[in-house]
């Protein structure tokens, strides 16, 4: 499929080439083209972790910051075309449509894309925007932070999201999930080999099953939402072609986020499982059984991985241990969840000690220096929290509106194809991730990808397969 799709597209862009007037380009400027340039940016970002994986095999970080640094480096080095492209590819859209006299389509979230674009930059303003904000770079004497920019910030919604959901070719959301599954295998590989091999040779800073992220959390965020576009992809499938792949992707990644030993991240695939329980009820009952039994095999491999690893039942006796110290005011209960109790308990009263963060926020990375000095943490392990304490409550309240608005414009789409519908359960895993994790440029595009998969309104349900091959 996507050799063939690659030789389409091709063609295609020869044909526009080839245009001599505005109206030979209206004519040459097909949907596979539109779709494919709107695609650009979520494919660009989706090859880019092979790209530092070669980086990172041929000029080997003694320290992470390194790793991390160039990755910032290549991620932003890719934002211009992931710009240039979709805006192309607009251009051709409403040159199409002026001399087809055609009708422009309406994005449904725009509006509170741009409100919470706004929110963003006044908070930003706010709290003495500076050419850190713009680079993502903070130099403390305590600790470097290597992260997120408010240019990266805004492109989520902008680019990854916005641009995503204006596809309009069916094919190609599916070529993006396929293509995010087949590169899974190549940073599983770069997991075990770097886990079992580098380290000891002191090739690579790798500590764990990690692969080309800087924190094995990192990694367990990016299997999150691999596992379960792998395994709601399964439950849809007809050809045993991609069912052994799909099979392959969800199985070996799984026994990867056991020996990974990120517990939030498994907490969240079983609860997304359940969660495609319930819906498949409701909106695809033929597919129910294929998903209880997908929920019961990812318990069977988890089990099986944890009794022979050692790992994954510890964790369950200590979230029983760190439930019972929080509610019983125990002393240890500020080591709960890896000190995440008390990173909350700070940031909490770093607030109300500064009543006007409530309402603009500390500013993007504004109290990492305090935060570190109390918990060894810049960030606050919460992203829900994290929105909070950098941007303020209208922030926050217009961040929440916009997930609402793509749950809900997802449902009220009765088509509910299965590629939309494996970016619902994978941002679900995503969400619930996300209470116990940070966000980072290089795994939270994922769900805004998804994101923009699940607001492309499908023809129906049942063209999944005969569209695609």
């Amino acid at each position: 499929m996507i050799i063939r799709y690659i030789k389409k597209i091709t063609r295609n862009i020869v044909c526009l080439c080839k245009s001599k007037s505005l109206v030979d380009i209206s004519l040459n400027t097909t949907d596979e083209l539109i779709s494919f340039l709107y695609a650009c940016p979520s494919l660009i970002f989706i090859v880019s972790p092979i790209i530092h994986a070669v980086y990172i095999f041929s000029f080997p970080a003694y320290f992470p910051e390194e790793s991390l640094d160039h990755y910032q480096m290549l991620i932003n080095s890719l934002l211009p075309i992931s710009i240039i492209l979709p805006l192309l590819s607009y251009l051709l859209y409403k040159n199409r449509c002026h001399y087809s006299n055609s009708v422009y389509g309406k994005q449904d979230n725009k509006k509170i894309v741009i409100l919470l674009s706004i929110f963003l930059l006044v908070s930003s303003c706010m709290n003495s925007l500076s050419l850190s904000h713009i680079t993502g770079r903070w130099i403390f004497p305590e600790v470097t932070i290597i992260n997120e920019s408010l240019v990266m910030i805004l492109s989520y919604y902008w680019i990854y999201y916005l641009f995503t959901s204006k596809i309009t070719d069916e094919k190609v959301p599916l070529l993006i999930l396929r293509v995010i599954i087949l590169l899974s295998f190549v940073l599983l590989i770069i997991a075990i080999i770097g886990k079992m091999f580098l380290r000891a040779h002191h090739l690579i800073s790798i500590t764990n099953y990690q692969s080309i992220f800087i924190n094995p959390n990192h990694y367990a965020y990016y299997l999150t939402i691999v596992i379960l576009l792998s395994a709601t992809l399964l439950a849809f499938e007809i050809t045993n072609f991609w069912k052994i792949i799909y099979f392959s992707s969800f199985s070996l990644n799984t026994i990867i986020l056991v020996l990974n030993n990120t517990f939030g991240c498994y907490i969240a695939c079983m609860f997304s499982f359940i969660a495609l329980i319930f819906i498949t009820a409701k909106y695809k009952k033929t597919i129910q059984k294929k998903a209880i039994i997908l929920f019961l095999m990812f318990l069977l491999i988890s089990t099986l991985t944890s009794f022979l690893s050692g790992k994954g039942l510890m964790n369950v006796y200590r979230l029983l241990l760190d439930i019972f110290n929080i509610a019983n005011g125990n002393p240890n209960a500020s080591k709960a969840g890896s000190s995440r109790w008390l990173i909350w308990k700070t940031t909490i009263k770093f607030m109300n000690n500064n009543p006007k963060s409530w309402i603009f926020g500390f500013g993007l990375e504004g109290y990492a220096r305090e935060l570190y000095k109390i918990t060894k943490n810049t960030r606050v392990h919460n992203e829900f929290l994290e929105v909070l304490s950098f941007f303020g409550i209208p922030t926050l309240a217009a961040y929440v509106l916009w997930i609402r608005s793509v749950f809900s414009s997802f449902f009220h789409n009765s088509t509910l194809n299965p590629i939309s519908f494996a970016c619902m359960i994978a941002a679900i895993g995503y969400l619930i991730s996300s209470l116990f994790g940070v966000s980072m440029f290089y795994t939270r595009p994922y769900f805004f990808i998804c994101a923009g998969i699940m607001n492309i309104k499908f023809n129906r349900l049942d063209n999944y397969n005969e569209n695609l091959e």
